[in-house]
Protein backbone atom coordinates (compact mmCIF):
# COMPACT_ATOMS: atom_id res chain seq x y z
CA UNK A 1 0.00 0.00 0.00
CA UNK A 2 1.64 3.30 -1.06
CA UNK A 3 -0.17 5.23 1.72
CA UNK A 4 1.02 2.88 4.47
CA UNK A 5 3.87 5.14 5.66
CA UNK A 6 1.60 8.20 5.90
CA UNK A 7 -1.16 6.23 7.63
CA UNK A 8 1.36 4.77 10.08
CA UNK A 9 2.83 8.23 10.80
CA UNK A 10 -0.63 9.67 11.55
CA UNK A 11 -1.47 6.69 13.77
CA UNK A 12 1.78 6.95 15.73
CA UNK A 13 1.28 10.69 16.25
CA UNK A 14 -2.16 9.94 17.73
CA UNK A 15 -0.64 7.33 20.06
CA UNK A 16 2.06 9.82 21.11
CA UNK A 17 -0.55 12.50 21.85
CA UNK A 18 -2.60 10.09 23.98
CA UNK A 19 0.53 9.03 25.90
CA UNK A 20 1.48 12.66 26.53
CA UNK A 21 -2.03 13.53 27.77
CA UNK A 22 -2.08 10.43 30.00
CA UNK A 23 1.24 11.46 31.50
CA UNK A 24 -0.25 14.86 32.35
CA UNK A 25 -3.36 13.33 33.92
CA UNK A 26 -1.30 11.01 36.13
CA UNK A 27 0.59 13.93 37.63
CA UNK A 28 4.07 12.60 36.90
CA UNK A 29 5.06 11.89 40.49
CA UNK A 30 2.92 14.31 42.51
CA UNK A 31 0.65 13.74 45.49
CA UNK A 32 -1.64 16.68 46.35
CA UNK A 33 -3.74 17.18 49.47
CA UNK A 34 -5.91 20.03 50.68
CA UNK A 35 -8.09 19.73 53.75
CA UNK A 36 -9.62 21.95 56.44
CA UNK A 37 -8.77 19.52 59.25
CA UNK A 38 -5.38 19.04 60.88
CA UNK A 39 -3.55 16.21 59.20
CA UNK A 40 -0.03 14.84 59.24
CA UNK A 41 2.23 15.78 56.34
CA UNK A 42 3.43 12.23 55.54
CA UNK A 43 2.59 10.77 52.09
CA UNK A 44 -0.71 8.91 52.21
CA UNK A 45 -1.95 10.75 55.32
CA UNK A 46 -4.41 12.99 53.48
CA UNK A 47 -7.93 12.42 54.87
CA UNK A 48 -10.36 10.48 52.69
CA UNK A 49 -12.41 12.52 50.22
CA UNK A 50 -15.93 13.18 51.39
CA UNK A 51 -18.18 13.08 48.33
CA UNK A 52 -17.92 11.30 44.95
CA UNK A 53 -14.11 11.35 45.10
CA UNK A 54 -14.17 15.10 45.80
CA UNK A 55 -12.85 17.05 48.76
CA UNK A 56 -15.48 19.16 50.56
CA UNK A 57 -14.29 22.21 52.52
CA UNK A 58 -16.23 24.59 54.75
CA UNK A 59 -16.51 28.17 53.49
CA UNK A 60 -14.26 30.41 55.56
CA UNK A 61 -12.28 27.51 57.06
CA UNK A 62 -8.48 27.53 57.01
CA UNK A 63 -7.11 24.73 54.82
CA UNK A 64 -3.62 23.30 54.52
CA UNK A 65 -2.10 22.35 51.18
CA UNK A 66 0.57 19.63 51.02
CA UNK A 67 2.37 18.40 47.90
CA UNK A 68 4.78 15.47 47.74
CA UNK A 69 7.24 14.97 44.92
CA UNK A 70 7.23 11.20 44.42
CA UNK A 71 9.57 11.34 41.44
CA UNK A 72 13.21 10.30 41.80
CA UNK A 73 14.59 13.78 41.08
CA UNK A 74 13.91 17.25 42.50
CA UNK A 75 11.18 19.41 40.92
CA UNK A 76 10.07 23.01 41.24
CA UNK A 77 6.48 22.79 42.46
CA UNK A 78 3.77 25.40 41.93
CA UNK A 79 0.18 25.24 43.20
CA UNK A 80 -2.52 27.54 41.82
CA UNK A 81 -6.04 27.93 43.17
CA UNK A 82 -8.83 28.73 40.70
CA UNK A 83 -11.97 30.12 42.33
CA UNK A 84 -15.58 29.89 41.01
CA UNK A 85 -15.16 33.17 39.08
CA UNK A 86 -11.93 31.87 37.44
CA UNK A 87 -9.61 34.00 39.54
CA UNK A 88 -6.19 32.32 39.63
CA UNK A 89 -3.98 32.73 42.72
CA UNK A 90 -0.54 31.30 43.38
CA UNK A 91 -0.58 29.28 46.62
CA UNK A 92 2.87 27.65 46.58
CA UNK A 93 5.38 29.15 46.63
CA UNK A 94 4.15 32.40 48.14
CA UNK A 95 3.85 35.19 45.57
CA UNK A 96 7.28 36.73 45.06
CA UNK A 97 9.10 33.83 46.73
CA UNK A 98 11.47 31.50 44.91
CA UNK A 99 11.61 28.17 46.70
CA UNK A 100 14.26 25.60 45.82
CA UNK A 101 13.37 22.46 43.87
CA UNK A 102 11.69 19.96 46.18
CA UNK A 103 13.48 16.64 46.67
CA UNK A 104 11.72 13.27 46.57
CA UNK A 105 9.27 12.57 49.42
CA UNK A 106 9.79 15.89 51.21
CA UNK A 107 6.44 17.53 52.04
CA UNK A 108 5.96 20.99 50.56
CA UNK A 109 3.31 22.75 52.62
CA UNK A 110 1.70 26.14 53.19
CA UNK A 111 2.13 26.08 56.98
CA UNK A 112 1.41 29.51 58.46
CA UNK A 113 -0.35 30.69 55.28
CA UNK A 114 -3.57 28.64 54.98
CA UNK A 115 -5.97 28.76 52.04
CA UNK A 116 -9.32 30.31 53.00
CA UNK A 117 -12.10 29.80 50.44
CA UNK A 118 -14.71 32.37 51.44
CA UNK A 119 -17.25 31.89 48.63
CA UNK A 120 -19.13 28.59 48.24
CA UNK A 121 -18.70 26.87 44.88
CA UNK A 122 -16.34 24.73 42.84
CA UNK A 123 -12.62 25.40 43.17
CA UNK A 124 -9.79 23.81 41.24
CA UNK A 125 -6.22 23.42 42.39
CA UNK A 126 -3.61 22.99 39.68
CA UNK A 127 -0.23 21.61 40.75
CA UNK A 128 2.64 21.92 38.28
CA UNK A 129 6.07 20.29 38.69
CA UNK A 130 8.90 21.54 36.47
CA UNK A 131 12.58 20.71 36.08
CA UNK A 132 13.36 24.40 35.58
CA UNK A 133 11.84 27.29 37.59
CA UNK A 134 9.08 29.35 35.97
CA UNK A 135 7.67 32.82 36.65
CA UNK A 136 4.51 31.48 38.26
CA UNK A 137 3.07 34.87 39.22
CA UNK A 138 2.55 35.57 35.49
CA UNK A 139 -0.31 33.02 35.51
CA UNK A 140 -2.30 34.77 38.24
CA UNK A 141 -5.44 36.67 37.22
CA UNK A 142 -8.47 38.37 38.69
CA UNK A 143 -11.81 36.60 38.53
CA UNK A 144 -14.42 37.28 35.89
CA UNK A 145 -17.70 38.94 36.79
CA UNK A 146 -19.38 37.61 33.65
CA UNK A 147 -18.98 34.64 31.34
CA UNK A 148 -18.84 34.18 27.59
CA UNK A 149 -16.45 34.59 24.67
CA UNK A 150 -16.30 38.37 25.16
CA UNK A 151 -14.46 37.84 28.47
CA UNK A 152 -11.54 35.95 26.87
CA UNK A 153 -8.95 38.74 26.94
CA UNK A 154 -5.71 37.32 28.35
CA UNK A 155 -3.76 34.37 26.92
CA UNK A 156 -4.84 32.15 29.83
CA UNK A 157 -8.48 33.18 29.40
CA UNK A 158 -8.30 32.37 25.66
CA UNK A 159 -7.01 28.86 26.43
CA UNK A 160 -9.76 28.27 29.02
CA UNK A 161 -12.46 29.63 26.70
CA UNK A 162 -11.23 27.47 23.80
CA UNK A 163 -11.31 24.39 26.05
CA UNK A 164 -14.81 25.34 27.23
CA UNK A 165 -16.09 25.61 23.65
CA UNK A 166 -14.67 22.20 22.71
CA UNK A 167 -11.89 23.46 20.43
CA UNK A 168 -8.21 22.69 20.82
CA UNK A 169 -4.91 23.18 19.15
CA UNK A 170 -3.63 20.48 16.83
CA UNK A 171 -0.15 20.74 18.33
CA UNK A 172 0.99 17.97 20.65
CA UNK A 173 1.55 18.83 24.28
CA UNK A 174 5.23 18.81 25.20
CA UNK A 175 5.18 17.00 28.54
CA UNK A 176 8.83 16.03 28.87
CA UNK A 177 9.99 18.63 31.39
CA UNK A 178 6.84 19.31 33.38
CA UNK A 179 3.75 17.56 34.66
CA UNK A 180 0.51 18.73 36.20
CA UNK A 181 -2.49 17.50 38.17
CA UNK A 182 -5.84 19.16 38.80
CA UNK A 183 -7.90 18.59 41.95
CA UNK A 184 -11.54 19.71 42.14
CA UNK A 185 -12.83 20.84 45.54
CA UNK A 186 -16.36 21.77 46.64
CA UNK A 187 -16.71 24.61 49.16
CA UNK A 188 -20.00 24.78 51.07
Amino acid sequence: DPKFADTMRVGLKKVLRVQQLLKLSRGGGLLFCIDDSSYHHAPGSCPAKERRDLRVLKAGAESLVTVHNTDTKPHNIYVFGIDPSYGVALILPKTGAVDPAQPESRPYRNDGDPVVARVPGTYRFVTIATEEPITAAALEQDGLSRRGAATCNSALEEILCAANSGTRSGAAVKAGKWSAIVETVIVE
